[in-house]
């Protein structure tokens, strides 16, 4: 039952990330499978409903709290920072790949299929694995098939990272990586066990974005809060970027970070090919995405410019 009323229940809150007609829709597709019986709030944004609370918090994509707590995919956004690109989904994007943002997508249509841990979920063309991964991330069995070698790599990358934190060996005080990338180990390991970690990576935009991050988030957040997110803004930033990428300027390593992490994460599509995302257009949403940034805090952490040796 879908109900428009102005009487508030502040403790089950609607995602920052809910914005369009199709969110909502998604939402009464998760409810219709996760719940026995619920009402929204449209007006203040807010969702009663009856049923298993806990299972609702972990699998649902379109709440942020439920009940007070937050919810499982709020809290994974939270942790890898990144709203379009949380756990490994974004690893290694290439022109095709399932953009990371999809990655809600799939958890609403499993949620909507009310698939649990007994069931086993087939993707016949599992790409870089985006669904399989979405399924491992909510405790689902799922085998993925696909023709493309880079595809099925991907795809078992992004499984063995959870392995990997989840065997590695007690008493261990340090954890190096050769490819830092999105630097998921590294970070699962230093800020869930404690462990001092250092990866290394061969690009050096990626390095100096991460070393900033690391270093001095308040200073990068500063760097970002001087202007909003406009068209003109994301054009300008793309050009600086492809200038320096080119050789023909050169950034300084605050304002590279900043328009590094801009481009990469506030748009959609490859490098400097992509085009800007309506969502952060939002001034809310694009200041809260920052403070993200600002309190970023691992501290354990290192990254290193990789030498290619020929």
């Amino acid at each position: 039952m879908i109900k428009n009323t102005s009487s508030p229940q502040p403790t089950t809150i609607f995602g920052f990330w809910m914005l369009t007609l199709a969110d909502l829709e998604f939402l009464v597709l998760e409810l219709q499978g996760l719940t026995d019986e619920y009402t929204i709030d449209f007006i203040n944004k807010v969702v009663k409903f009856k049923g298993n609370e806990e299972f609702v918090r972990l699998r649902v994509a379109h709440l942020e709290k439920v009940k007070g707590e937050v919810t499982l995919y709020a809290d994974l956004v939270n942790k890898f920072n990144d709203t379009n690109a949380y756990a490994l989904h974004n690893l290694c994007p290439y022109e095709g790949k399932f953009y990371p943002r999809l990655a809600r997508l799939v958890r609403t249509l499993i949620n909507v299929f009310k698939l649990d841990h007994n069931s086993l979920l087939l993707d016949s063309f599992n790409g870089s694995g985006t669904t399989t991964h979405e399924a491992s991330l909510m405790g689902i069995k799922s085998v993925g098939i696909d023709i493309t070698p880079m595809g099925t790599i991907l795809s078992e990358l992004k499984w063995a990272v959870g392995y990997v934190i989840e065997r590695l060996p007690e008493g261990m005080t340090r954890l190096v990586l050769p490819f830092f990338w999105g630097g998921s180990i590294e970070i699962a390991g230093a800020k869930e066990l404690g462990i001092k970690a250092i990866g290394f990576e061969i690009f050096d935009v990626l390095v100096n974005y991460w070393k900033v991050q690391i270093e001095n988030p308040e200073k990068l957040y500063q760097e970002f809060i001087v202007s909003k997110f406009t068209k003109e803004v994301y054009n300008r930033v793309k050009q600086e970027l492809r200038g320096h990428w080119k050789g023909e300027i050169k950034l300084p390593p605050i304002t590279l970070s900043a328009f590094y992490y801009f481009n990469h994460n506030l748009s959609y599509g490859p490098g400097f090919l992509g085009w800007m995302s309506s969502v952060y257009a939002n001034e809310k949403i694009y200041h809260g995405l920052l403070e993200r940034v600002k309190n970023f805090n691992v501290k354990n952490i290192k990254i290193e410019k990789a030498i290619l040796i020929q």
